[in-house]
């Protein structure tokens, strides 16, 4: 179990991004006084998230890249 804190320095992201992901995925905290607590079980689901959110990202600037290479084709062969 982590606090918001630890596991948005773990992961590198922001507490909204956290947060996010929390209501996303209907996961509960746990609060004690001030503090949010996740168990390990729904970190797992977060990390898995950010994970598939990557490789969609991934996949995305692909498919822009080959956009682009495909609108200079059309460029060059218009220009003839």
């Amino acid at each position: 179990m982590k606090n918001i804190q630890q596991l948005c320095d773990e992961l590198g992201i922001s507490r909204t991004t956290v947060y996010k992901y929390i209501r996303r995925l209907g996961i509960e905290v746990k609060k004690e006084g001030n503090i949010a607590f996740i168990n390990d079980d729904d970190i797992e689901k977060i990390k898995e998230a950010l994970s598939t959110a990557s490789t969609n990202s991934l996949h995305t600037d692909y498919k822009l890249e080959y956009i682009q290479s495909l609108q200079q084709q059309i460029e060059t062969l218009q220009n003839k």
